[in-house]
């Protein structure tokens, strides 16, 4: 008994210490809509606190289904610093689907892809507002399940 115990713990500390990543500070998505993401439905961040003055790396995550058409997903992402005033516009072009079709990113019924953003220098307590919306041809996107972005100091 007392070995499974203490053999049970220390697998517990294994899965916590490699499952965590001290550089993210940020990683939370968003939902679209079930009938689909439309081009006037803006996704919103929050990133609060920034825990110190640094380079920190942005992220957008798109997360697709199979029922997702196209090979790639654009979007337009708005950052704004609360103490600093600065303001960011990027447009990405997330490459979802290679040549041939097939799905790029992990997962089984839906895959998520990260896509690198901006390199940002940023002070300690910080707080940035970050906007997302998809800049399409098609008004509603079907298959577009969720959007998240992800904030990780570089080093």
């Amino acid at each position: 008994m007392r070995y499974t115990l203490l053999y049970i713990m220390v697998i517990v500390v294994a899965m916590v210490t490699t499952a965590c990543d001290n550089h993210t500070v940020y990683y939370h998505y968003e939902h679209t809509l079930a009938d689909g993401w439309d081009r006037t439905d803006t996704l919103h961040y929050q990133i609060t606190s920034l825990p110190a003055d640094g380079d920190y790396e942005a992220e957008v995550g798109v997360r697709i289904n199979r029922d997702y058409p196209f090979q790639n997903v654009g979007v337009i992402v708005d950052i704004t610093s609360i103490c600093t005033r600065q303001a960011w516009n990027d447009t990405l072009n997330c490459i979802v689907r290679d040549p041939d079709g097939d799905v790029e990113g992990q997962g089984i019924s839906q895959y998520t892809a990260l896509f690198p953003l901006k390199h940002l220098h940023l002070q300690q307590g910080d707080t940035l507002n970050v906007s997302i919306h998809h800049h399409m041809r098609r008004e509603v996107l079907q298959g577009v399940t969720d959007v998240g972005v992800k904030l990780k100091v570089e080093g």
